[in-house]
């Protein structure tokens, strides 16, 4: 199986109909939680954590948490925005807001929307792998059915909010492991190319040392330690450069982690780990 899924061909092929194509791999999870997740990644603005039940109660297959859209868009009376900046709410970086007045805010989410043109086929991937996740606000009502009250103006509060694409980890319960989604946009055949190289262009030992990446993992690791005494928190963490294999000894076949040997593999983190507090 390809470290990424679809290969390049195959989406180059789904780009003669669709315009957006998720991207995704799948890595191993018996040991990270979709709460834990949703707690480190997932804080900023059109952040979630979902469920997937069976019949209203039963707990099912997957969990999805989803964060970093790539635009959130909303709008209220004639009213409507699109708020960029990927990562923006976790680094305290301003979103480039784009406004516009006098204009039928529905018609504009529907014409964003449709600029979203998912292919039909996306197996393995459950039904759901993103899209716009948001919310109709309770007085939206009042548009669309003028004895209900008088209609909102354009400083009440918004009567919708999606964001939509980012990034998505679907959580698979059965397997133990979760699959890291990148909903792409790709503007045909021709495109796919610098769409695929950019869903897949940071490996996991491009993150090892991306600041981006250390100052979320460091978020998570301050919200946890909140629960311990000082001298039962985590002090430094490392990130390994690679997935854990069952080639290299540190799976078993059914994907559960060896302790012991991934200590011995990667001894050499530990160590540095300690290096600062010996000196």
């Amino acid at each position: 199986m390809p470290p990424y899924q679809p290969t390049e061909a195959v989406m180059a092929r789904l780009a003669e109909a669709a315009t957006v194509v998720p991207v995704h791999r799948e890595i191993l999870a018996d040991g990270l939680t979709p709460v834990v997740a949703k707690a480190t990644v997932g804080q900023g603005p059109g952040s979630f954590l979902l469920e997937s039940v069976v019949g209203g109660e039963k707990w099912a297959r997957f969990s999805f948490v989803g964060f970093d859209p790539s635009v959130i868009v909303r709008g209220v009376a004639d009213r409507f925005e699109r708020v960029y900046g990927p990562l923006a709410s976790s680094l305290d970086t301003p979103p480039r807001v784009e406004r516009e007045d006098g204009v039928d805010p529905w018609a504009r989410l529907r014409e964003t929307l449709a600029e979203w043109r998912p292919p039909r086929d996306v197996r393995p991937l459950p039904r759901f792998w993103g899209g716009a996740v948001g919310y109709v606000a309770y007085d939206a009502v009042r548009t669309f059915e003028p004895t209900v009250g008088e209609a909102l103006t354009r400083d009440d509060d918004w009567e919708f909010c999606f964001g939509l694409g980012g990034t998505l980890l679907i959580f698979d319960n059965v397997r133990q492991t979760l699959r890291v989604v990148v909903p792409t946009r790709v503007a045909g055949p021709a495109d796919a190319p610098r769409a695929y190289a950019a869903a897949t262009g940071k490996d996991v030992g491009t993150l090892t040392t991306d600041p981006e990446v250390r100052a979320l993992i460091q978020r998570g690791v301050d919200t946890a330690n909140e629960a311990f005494a000082r001298v039962e928190q985590i002090k430094r963490f490392a990130i390994v450069p690679r997935n854990f294999t069952i080639a290299d000894n540190e799976l078993t076949p059914t994907l559960k982690i060896k302790r012991r040997i991934i200590l011995q593999n990667w001894a050499h983190l530990v160590e540095d780990l300690y290096a600062d507090e010996d000196a």
